[in-house]
């Protein structure tokens, strides 16, 4: 009885004794489990531009939002931010020197946000008001495919040529209601 195969990508033969028919199994077959955890982590895993940044969530984030405020649009230079929140405890890695800023929020509490010191990506950001939570740009995502927003903030300052999302809308900033909607929304959804 012996077995081969190579890489995780090739099959391994088994050879049994004669009178055995011999079978071919894939890697997934034999160990499907850290397979599906291993695509899972690799969808959660992004950085800035240059690569000097890396991060990986373990888990799927609570809630990603579109963000309608100004000072989203001054940080991505666009129409709106895409903010994937999660709670530091979610963060498998993070590597990566990163330069901060800080302004006060629209509650007057402090925001602090992180950006490659190379390529002046913002990779996230804390917000005094919710400590223990993160956002990260979802740019900075290596699979946007797996963010699906569940909301949108700051609606009374969207861009006039954007069409509205289907989810939770909010005139202005979440408060701890919507963020249990979004919350409930993104398990649903």
């Amino acid at each position: 009885q012996r077995f081969w195969g190579g890489g995780a990508e090739q099959p391994i033969v088994f050879v049994a004794p004669a009178h055995y028919a011999a079978f071919t199994l894939t890697p997934a077959q034999i160990h499907p489990l850290p397979q599906r955890m291993e695509a899972k982590l690799k969808a959660y895993r992004g950085g800035c531009s240059c690569g000097h940044i890396r991060f990986e969530l373990t888990d799927a984030p609570d809630w990603v939002i579109i963000c309608h405020c100004s000072e989203c649009k001054k940080r991505t230079g666009s129409d709106y931010g895409i903010s994937v929140s999660t709670t530091l405890g979610n963060i498998r890695e993070f590597s990566g020197k990163t330069n901060k800023y800080d302004r006060a929020g629209d509650s007057g509490h402090s925001v602090r946000f992180e950006f490659c010191p190379n390529c002046g990506t913002t990779v996230r950001w804390q917000i005094a008001l919710l400590p223990g939570r993160v956002g990260f740009a979802a740019g900075a995502f290596d699979d946007l495919s797996v963010l699906k927003p569940v909301g949108e903030v700051y609606t009374d300052r969207r861009a006039p040529w954007i069409q509205a999302h289907r989810g939770i809308c909010r005139a202005l900033a979440p408060d701890d209601q919507a963020r249990s909607q979004f919350a409930e929304a993104s398990k649903t959804g």
